[in-house]
This record gives structure tokens, C-alpha cells and sequence, in this order.
């Protein structure tokens, strides 16, 4: 990934556990300081970043769960100016995840072990909703952490076209049940549209409609203002 960006222009550097502690230093250096505008990681990122003008926050997946994904993207727009985030998420992914978590539970021995699993579970399903539901993200964020629902002011996409966003949705329904069957019962035909925000093809159709309709005025509420998707 951070190849192929660099090759389209934008600098990018990859971050991971693989690399040498000198190199994860230097990665964020160069990040921090404007040398490199992008950086490709794992969440292990962001645990260290303290940057006020993170300006998009992309997640390739899905966070384990709301309060993750909350924390990760509320790493962009901290200096209070418009900042976008975006979550490319796939049912497939979905359907992974789902099954892994219950192959745990299933091998769960201890009442401990069990709940941590069904803990983790209704975690996860939270997250799928968030990214299922129509509804406005911030209300969303709200009811997790059991706090007042802050004024949208349609930053984001629900607020801002809920139809557009339903439309979406049903069209991604559809497509993937008119997915065509071949012999022995295996999906021949694969729906590139499942992902959401009509997949990662999609992101260039509404990053400018984001940016150029968010608002510049910051009155210090929380991070839930500058989560955009």
C-alpha cells in the first residue's frame, strides 16, 4: 500500500511490528516533521501519535470494536480544522471475524475465558452496526459511551444524505444476492460494491464533497465532531 501510493504521488511509509525499533523511530520522525505525508500502518501507530493536523484517517478494515475505532480515527483533525475518516468494510471481513470469535468461544474452558469471548462478540456486532446503520455516526459514538448526543451538523454521511446512504446500502444488498452460483455450489461472481462506500474504487467520489461542506469553526467538544464516516 505504501508503495502504490508513493508511485501515485503521495509519499507514504509503511509501519509495523516487523521493522526495527530505529526504523519505527524514523518512520515517525519523518511522518511528525512533513517529510512523508502518509503512513501505512498497523494500529500499533497510533498509540505514540500526537499530531494536530492529521487531516484523514483511513481504515483498511474494521476496528475491533467502537471504542477502538473511536480512539483511532480521533487521531485526525485535532487542531480543530475538517478532517476525514472512512472505513473500507467488507461483509466478508465481517463474516471472518464472526466466525473466529465463535471458534474461541467454542474453545473456551473457563467461565472467565467465555465471558471475555461474548464480551468481545457484542463488541464487534456494535462496530458491524455501526457500519450497517443508518444513523448519525455521532449519535452512534453517543450511545456507546452513554453520553449526550452532540449536534451533527451534518459532518457525516448519514447526516449529511441519509438516502444517499441508504441507496447505497440496498444496492450493495442486491448485488450481492444476484451474485451468480457455479457448479458445486462455489460463488463465481463476486461483488466488488459489498465494500462499503462502494469499495475502495470509491473514495475519490466523495472525499471533495466531505471536505468542501465541512465547517471551519471548532468550539472544542470532542473528538466525536471530526469523524466524518
Amino acid at each position: 500500500m505504501a508503495s502504490m501510493l508513493t508511485k501515485k504521488g503521495l509519499k507514504s511509509l509503511a509501519y509495523h511490528g516487523g521493522l526495527k525499533a530505529a526504523d519505527r523511530v524514523s518512520v515517525q520522525e519523518q511522518w511528525s516533521n512533513g517529510e512523508c505525508g502518509c503512513v501505512c500502518a498497523t494500529v500499533s501507530f497510533g498509540m505514540g501519535v500526537d499530531k494536530a493536523t492529521v487531516r484523514a484517517v483511513v481504515h483498511w478494515g474494521l476496528s475491533q470494536n467502537v471504542a477502538a475505532y473511536y480512539q483511532e480515527s480521533g487521531r485526525a483533525g485535532r487542531d480543530g480544522k475538517p478532517a476525514f475518516c472512512r472505513i473500507y468494510y467488507c461483509r466478508t471481513e465481517r463474516n471472518a471475524v464472526d466466525f473466529l470469535i465463535k471458534s474461541e468461544l467454542a474453545r473456551s474452558k473457563t467461565p472467565e475465558q467465555k465471558q471475555r469471548c461474548k464480551n468481545a462478540y457484542k463488541s464487534f456486532e456494535i462496530m458491524v452496526k455501526y457500519c450497517e446503520e443508518v444513523k448519525c455516526r455521532h449519535r452512534m459514538f453517543a450511545d456507546y459511551f452513554g453520553e449526550e448526543v452532540p449536534k451533527c451538523l451534518s459532518r457525516c454521511d448519514v447526516c449529511k444524505d441519509a438516502r444517499a446512504v441508504r441507496r447505497a446500502l440496498e444496492q450493495h444488498q442486491r448485488r450481492a444476492m444476484s451474485a451468480t452460483i457455479g457448479q458445486g455450489g462455489f460463488v463465481t461472481h463476486t461483488d466488488p460494491s459489498e465494500l462499503y462506500g462502494e469499495g475502495r474504487q470509491g473514495q475519490m467520489k466523495e472525499t471533495q464533497s466531505y471536505i468542501g461542506d465541512a465547517s471551519d469553526e471548532s468550539d472544542g467538544e470532542s473528538d466525536r465532531r471530526r469523524v466524518a464516516d
